[in-house]
C-alpha cells in the first residue's frame, strides 16, 4: 500500500513539472541529489528504509539561499523555488527543483553561471523528526524524517556527496538536455546592434572583460574556502587522534578538560605529544585519574619547554600526594 501511494504521489509531481515546464517560461529548473544512506560529517544518517518518508513529505517544500551569495551554513537562506519532484533508489535520493528566476533573478543567474563553469554547488536538507537510534559507532539514524526544506550551502554536511547536478532554464531531462550556459538577461546586458563594428567589437570586449573579473572573483573566493575548509578538516582529524591516543595510554581524563585545552593539543608535534603522554603514564598514580598539566605559556617558549614545565609541576604534585 506504501508503494502505491509513494508511486502514485512521484507519477503526480512529474506531471505537474511536464505542464509547468512548457507553460511558464519564468521557471528554471534544477537537479540534485538530496541524501544518500551513508552518515554525515555530524554523525547523522537516514537508512534507506526511511527514504519513502522524504519521499512522500518533500513534494513542493523551500529549496533555498542566501540572497547574493552561497553561505557555508543555513544561516539567512530564504526560498528561492519549491521541489517538483523527489525519486529514491536504493542508495539516494534524487530530487528536481523549480527556480523562481523572476523573484531571484541576480541569484538564479549565478546558479547557471556556477553550472556551466563546472564549479561544486552542494544541498543540505532541513528535516524534524521524533525518533531516532545511536549505533555503536555513534551514528545517530534517523526513522522518521519529514523533509522541510533544502537549502544551498558552502559547507554540506556530506562532504560533497549531495551536488546539484544541473542548472537550467527549461526542464531538465534525458530526451532534452539543458544548455547550462543559457541565461536570461535584461536589456542593459544586450549587445548592441549596430551597423558599426568597432562599436560591436567595444561592447563585446567590455562584456567579456567584465565576465572574467567576476569569474577571477569567485576562483579567489573558491581557493580561500577550500584552504580554510582543509584546514578545518585536518584540524578537526588531528584532533580526534590526540583524543583516542590520550585514551589509548589509559589516561583518565574528562571530556571538558581536554577540550578545555584544544588548541594547545592542535600545537603539539609527534614527538611532542608522545614525550608528554609517556611522562603523564609514569606519573599518573595508579588509583588516580589523569589532570592535564597547567600548559599555559608565552609564546617565545618552545612547546616542549611548556610540556616540561608543565609535567614537572604535576610531578611535584604527586610527590607530595
Amino acid at each position: 500500500m506504501n508503494e502505491k501511494k509513494t508511486i502514485n504521489l512521484v507519477s503526480s509531481a512529474s506531471f505537474l513539472t511536464a505542464q509547468a515546464a512548457s507553460a511558464n517560461p519564468n521557471l528554471g529548473w534544477l537537479e540534485f541529489v538530496l541524501t544518500d544512506a551513508l552518515p554525515n560529517s555530524n554523525k547523522q544518517g537516514i537508512n534507506a528504509s526511511a527514504f519513502d518518508s522524504l519521499v512522500n513529505t518533500g513534494m513542493f517544500m523551500p529549496v533555498k539561499m542566501a540572497a547574493g551569495k552561497i553561505n557555508l551554513d543555513h544561516s539567512e537562506a530564504e526560498p528561492l523555488g519549491a521541489i517538483a519532484s523527489l525519486v529514491a533508489d536504493e542508495t539516494k535520493i534524487l530530487g528536481k527543483a523549480a527556480l523562481w528566476k523572476q523573484e531571484r533573478q541576480t541569484d538564479y543567474e549565478m546558479l547557471v553561471s556556477l553550472s556551466a563553469s563546472s564549479k561544486p554547488i552542494d544541498i543540505s536538507w532541513e528535516i524534524a523528526y521524533t525518533e531516532s537510534k545511536v549505533d555503536d559507532e555513534g551514528v545517530e539514524w534517523i526513522a522518521d524524517p519529514i523533509l522541510t526544506g533544502a537549502a544551498i550551502v558552502g559547507l554540506p554536511a556530506y562532504s560533497g556527496r549531495t551536488p546539484v547536478t544541473a542548472v537550467a532554464s527549461t526542464e531538465v531531462n534525458e530526451d532534452s538536455p539543458p544548455d547550462p550556459t543559457h541565461v536570461e538577461s535584461g536589456g542593459d546586458d544586450e549587445l548592441e546592434t549596430e551597423d558599426d563594428p568597432i562599436k560591436l567589437l567595444e561592447a563585446t570586449i567590455t562584456k567579456l572583460e567584465s565576465e572574467m573579473d567576476e569569474q577571477e572573483k569567485e576562483l579567489v573566493e573558491l581557493r580561500e574556502y577550500k584552504v580554510e575548509r582543509e584546514k578545518k578538516d585536518a584540524e578537526a582529524a588531528l584532533f580526534a587522534e590526540r583524543t583516542k591516543g590520550i585514551a589509548d595510554a589509559g589516561l583518565t581524563v574528562s571530556t571538558e578538560e581536554i577540550e578545555a585545552k584544544k588548541d594547545f593539543w592542535l600545537s603539539l608535534s609527534d614527538e611532542s605529544f608522545g614525550t608528554m603522554l609517556s611522562m603523564m603514564k609514569e606519573l599518573k598514580p595508579a588509583s588516580a585519574s589523569a589532570s592535564l598539566p597547567d600548559v599555559s605559556g608565552s609564546a617565545t617558549v618552545s612547546t616542549l619547554d611548556i610540556v616540561r614545565a608543565g609535567l614537572a609541576e604535576m610531578r611535584t604534585k604527586t610527590l607530595e600526594e
